[in-house]
């Protein structure tokens, strides 16, 4: 592994750049991209694709390999200040992460080591021992959004978060001003609330798809929430629909 090896954080990339590169990994919230100066272009990216940050790192010897990671689509939530503070920074550690994501054939375990990545070059790239922005919260947020219609426990959300249970919910407060659970229970109720107004199934069906496992939990806990019943939210839907 050579550590010499420099990473370009945000790095402007040109239509026919981004037309070059092959894509390797593509997720809901991360991408991994190979361009080389040699062979033979395998795909592209789709004009109207989306990057919010990007990592690229230039190997040596033949073909100038360039790897690229990008965070995409939603990856991450409006932030006041850039991720990034320096445009470069040391890229072995960093290549490491994409290495290992690569080679990895679940979206989840892909997610994680790219918003590892991301986060150690957040961290390099700040002077003086600053904080680097919460990437790792962010990434916990997609993983409960992603997986909230199923059964997601804190010790779960600490593995993907590489904390203990305690930091993690700790971290996930200072960074929300929630926690964990109480978020995940918001995404659960945000996609109970579209399968109502789309009149999917029963209530009973409705509850089980957006992650609950009792019925009557759940129209308590959406009641709480809406201050409807689940029936009546799916009344009020399809009569404002007409």
């Amino acid at each position: 592994m050579n550590e010499n090896l420099e990473a370009q954080l945000d790095r402007p990339h040109s239509r026919a750049e981004l037309l070059g590169l092959r894509p390797i990994k593509v997720t809901r919230n991360t991408a991994l991209f190979f361009g080389d100066s040699v062979s033979r272009r395998l795909a592209h990216i789709e004009p109207g694709c989306s990057w919010m940050h990007n990592i690229s790192i230039r190997l040596g010897g033949v073909g100038q390999i360039t790897v690229v990671a990008a965070l995409c689509g939603k990856a991450l939530d409006a932030e006041e200040e850039p991720i990034f503070e320096r445009r470069s920074v040391p890229g072995g550690g960093l290549l490491r992460f994409l290495q290992a994501a690569a080679n990895c054939s679940n979206d989840e375990h892909v997610d994680s080591l790219i918003f590892e990545a991301f986060e150690l070059a957040s961290r390099l790239s700040r002077e003086n021992g600053r904080k680097g922005s919460p990437l790792r919260m962010q990434r916990l947020k997609r993983f409960i959004e992603q997986e909230c219609h199923r059964t997601v426990t804190l010790e779960r959300m600490a593995r993907v978060a590489g904390l203990s249970t305690f930091a993690c919910l700790r971290q996930f407060r200072e960074a929300t001003g929630t926690t964990p659970h109480a978020y995940l229970v918001q995404c659960r109720i945000r996609t109970a609330r579209g399968l109502l107004c789309a009149d999917a199934g029963s209530v009973a069906a409705v509850a089980r798809a957006a992650g609950f496992s009792d019925q009557a939990h759940f129209a308590r806990i959406f009641k709480r929430s809406t201050g409807m019943t689940p029936m009546e939210y799916r009344r009020a839907a399809l009569r404002d629909l007409w």
